[in-house]
């Protein structure tokens, strides 16, 4: 690949667009942490984390989305649709210290990346991060004009010499000192007091692609807990003594349909099952569940319609964070109860704030029921 130098696109201001809060965090409150820890978290200026959403469009005509979020230092966690057939499934990377990870959402199994493969998500990882975070998190050195951070065994990366505050071009380099992909920022926008990266193409030997933001979202403030993969967190984010587990919602477009009050469970469900039969999205497709808010009796007294593809959010919808929540999953609906619920609210850490309770089933009302606890932080 030739070297190239782009001038970055102007400056635009476009107003304060805040997007919800994402929060993540430990369950339990035990001490440990994960092996190979990175150091202590800190800030970059006035930010805890960072979680950007570009859409990704390799020039097939079927866009995917990439989600990536930042904690400081050492800490990502990559969400990215991919196309498997004609299904879209998403596909997580994690980044805690030096380790990083790879998992399906359609598997809870995670694989710990070494070796060609580890080297080349963690150099990746790093050029995203100074792409959006320019000039902040990297220890740059001028080199002849030019901007470089030694990643060590990693590579390194280099940023084109410019003109004015921001960059066009980001080039990252293999510890054997081959180019590996060239970011060119074609465009940056005002955001939160900050210049953000607005479109960018990614090119590399194997890879050409446009990305176009959707959404910046400095509010976020996550856990350890977030960055590691559920099967791989150490036995201090989970409780040896319940059934109880630690999982992931992602981030979707969502609507709340309100429900007739009514105590008879199958009646309810009967009811959202027909509301969401009844909402037909012209170019939306709907997640393949059913998810229903439950009262204080734990009795459905919502349907929550989620959108399969959260690239775009339709008006009148809602798009609702990756969050970290508890869930139990339970034979019928007899073991829903009020009990349960309670259960769950007492396995929380002090600071911990439970939103509220959500079960989701197969569309038809059949097979086991997951008992949802989503959660937050106090402010």
């Amino acid at each position: 690949m030739k070297p190239r130098s782009i001038s970055p696109g102007p400056a635009v201001s476009f107003g304060n667009r805040s997007t919800v809060a994402v929060l993540a965090l430990s369950l339990f409150a035990l001490g440990q942490k994960p092996v190979d820890a990175p150091p202590k978290a800190e800030k970059v200026g006035n930010l805890h984390a960072v979680v950007a959403t570009y859409t990704l469009d390799y020039g097939s005509g079927s866009d995917q989305v990439l989600e990536m979020a930042y904690g400081f230092p050492e800490r990502a966690r990559w969400q990215q649709t991919v196309l498997d057939g004609n299904k879209r499934v998403l596909r997580i990377y994690n980044r805690f210290g030096e380790r990083t990870y790879e998992r399906l959402e359609t598997s809870g199994a995670s694989t710990v990346l070494t070796g060609a493969k580890h080297l080349d998500q963690l150099r990746q990882i790093e050029l995203m991060q100074a792409v959006l975070l320019w000039p902040d998190c990297f220890d740059w050195k001028d080199v002849r004009g030019s901007r470089m951070h030694d990643m060590g065994a990693t590579g390194l990366l280099i940023v084109d010499p410019f003109e004015g505050e921001r960059p066009g071009t980001f080039r990252s380099f293999g510890a054997d000192g081959i180019e590996r992909e060239v970011v060119i920022v074609e465009a940056w926008e005002i955001e939160h007091e900050r210049a953000w990266p607005a479109r960018w193409k990614l090119e590399s030997a194997l890879t050409r692609l446009t990305a176009t933001r959707v959404s910046i979202d400095t509010s976020a403030r996550f856990s350890d807990a977030f960055f590691v993969p559920p099967d791989q967190r150490d036995r201090a984010f989970t409780s040896a003594h319940t059934k109880l587990r630690h999982i992931d919602l992602a981030a979707r477009p969502a609507r709340r349909v309100p429900l007739p009050d009514g105590d008879d469970w199958k009646e309810q469900v009967e009811r959202a099952r027909k509301l969401r039969g009844a909402w037909k999205g012209e170019q939306a497709e709907l997640a393949p569940w059913l998810t229903l808010e439950l009262d204080a009796r734990a009795r459905p007294s919502a349907l929550w319609l989620e959108l399969r593809d959260a690239s775009r959010v339709p008006e009148g919808w809602t798009l609702r964070p990756p969050r970290m929540a508890l869930a139990v999953a339970v034979e019928n609906e007899r073991r829903v109860t009020r009990e349960l619920m309670q259960k769950m609210r007492s396995k929380l850490a002090p600071g911990i704030v439970p939103g509220t309770t959500l079960a989701r089933m197969a569309v038809d009302g059949e097979g086991t029921i997951d008992v949802l606890l989503p959660l937050s932080t106090a402010r």
